[in-house]
């Protein structure tokens, strides 16, 4: 079965690709529309397990012939002065992930924080609130407040 499917395989990519074609034409213009504007679509693109992506360093690598090294080469970083072990005194340090544990927050909209969102997740968020506790800073501004 599975040399069938092998030989059929290039014959189902000739008659794919104008589809395919089609379908990128559509998904490209979806993005340049910005898909936040296409609230149906969005919801197909979530149910299905698709999502148009742009080859653009925001977005995720899917074209590894720009890179100029191979990921899992070391690079060298000599303006980046990494100091290891103060990092590691700082995590060190932060131990107030269990007062995390308790929040449990019910969605009011997309707008409003809640640790269970889909852009600042559990790690970035759990080391701000961790440094926030740790560093107890005398004042803190809100985006709203500064407007």
């Amino acid at each position: 079965m599975k040399r069938f499917i092998k030989v059929l395989l290039p014959l189902l990519d000739v008659v794919a690709a104008p589809l395919v074609l089609f379908a990128a034409l559509v998904l490209r213009a979806v993005r340049q529309a910005d898909v936040r504007q296409l609230p149906i679509s969005k919801r197909v693109f979530l149910n299905v397990n698709v999502f148009p992506i742009r080859d653009h360093y925001y977005e995720p690598l899917f074209d590894p012939g720009q890179l100029r090294l191979p990921l899992d080469q070391d690079r060298p970083l000599p303006s980046i002065d990494w100091n290891v072990s103060e990092q590691l005194q700082l995590l060190a340090q932060c131990k107030f992930n269990d007062e995390l544990c308790d929040i449990v927050e019910p969605m009011v909209d997309d707008l409003t924080y809640r640790l269970d969102n889909a852009n600042f997740k559990s790690g970035d968020a759990d080391f701000l609130y961790n440094l926030i506790r740790l560093k107890r800073p005398a004042r803190m501004r809100s985006r709203d407040r500064q407007r």
